[in-house]
């Protein structure tokens, strides 16, 4: 992908539908689409205030680099959207809460290619 950034967020609508939605300011356009590929605007445009934003992405696979180097697997349940609630189970015990930097692949990448930035999704 080139040019511009997209700017792209998956919603739930009030009728509780998985939308994917181009942000415009304070309306979202619905698409149709995926975040990989070509997306085209697909009906009404939607205030913010009338949707719930969800995590960017659902994971299949969460790799962890430590601050050791040591990788850690994470669920895919450890993402959470903006303005989430994170929930903890009884007991939890200690927690340490902190931020991470992701890089999300959106195709495979294996060797080296001379434009590795096309296989990052965000």
């Amino acid at each position: 992908m080139s040019g511009a950034p997209r700017r792209l967020a998956r919603v739930l609508d009030s009728d509780g539908r998985l939308r994917l939605v181009r942000l415009d300011g304070d309306m979202l356009q619905p698409v149709r689409g995926d975040l990989l590929g070509e997306v085209r605007d697909h009906g009404v445009p939607l205030p913010s205030a009338a949707v719930s934003f969800l995590p960017p992405v659902r994971p299949g696979t969460i790799v962890l680099v430590t601050d050791a180097g040591r990788l850690q697997l994470k669920p895919p349940s450890s993402v959470i959207g903006p303005g989430d609630t994170i929930r903890l189970p009884p007991g939890a015990g200690d927690v340490r809460v902190h931020a991470c930097v992701a890089a999300v692949m959106g195709r495979a990448l294996s060797g080296p290619t001379a434009a590795p930035h096309s296989h990052i999704l965000g």
